[in-house]
């Protein structure tokens, strides 16, 4: 026991610094695991029918809104059925993608897997002219982390 005298802060300092490591490369896959799962939540969410079939519309025609929206009604006109139905699926999406910013900020997703996995929607609702007068004219202040993630991927 003797021997091992001059060594015994330096064993001490190792017994507690050992569950010190071990725990933070614990919470490094923890984060990693946790990143998979938003990635694949955000894109179960995306890839549902009404989200698909705004983001179809956007890529089919980058110089309209999904659907041949008209911006140029009049609120009141806006009130049909057929028309509630069609705006309700654009704001989810929009909001969808919003979420996306969210998990950026909260540094749930890294700004590279970002770029790699969402950035093409990002770039056709900022190559879609009506898309972006429908978010700068009528919601400016709801659309903020829309804003956001937009100013990220220019």
């Amino acid at each position: 026991m003797d021997v091992l005298y001059p060594f015994k802060s330096l064993i001490s300092t190792l017994l507690i610094l050992l569950p010190i490591v071990v725990a933070l490369s614990v919470f490094y896959e923890n984060l990693k695991v946790q990143e998979c799962q938003a990635l694949l939540n955000l894109r179960t969410l995306l890839n549902s029918d009404n989200n698909m079939e705004v983001h179809t519309a956007l890529k089919k025609d980058r110089s309209n809104m999904p659907f041949g929206i008209n911006l140029n009604k009049e609120k009141e006109d806006k009130k049909n059925k057929e028309d509630e139905v069609l705006y309700s699926k654009i704001d989810n999406y929009l909001g969808t993608i919003e979420l996306i910013n969210v998990y950026l900020k909260k540094g749930i997703i890294s700004e590279k897997e970002f770029n790699n996995q969402f950035g093409y929607r990002i770039d056709s609702i900022k190559c879609n002219p009506k898309m972006m007068q429908y978010i700068n004219e009528e919601h400016p202040i709801v659309w903020s982390n829309l804003h956001e993630i937009i100013k990220l991927r220019n």
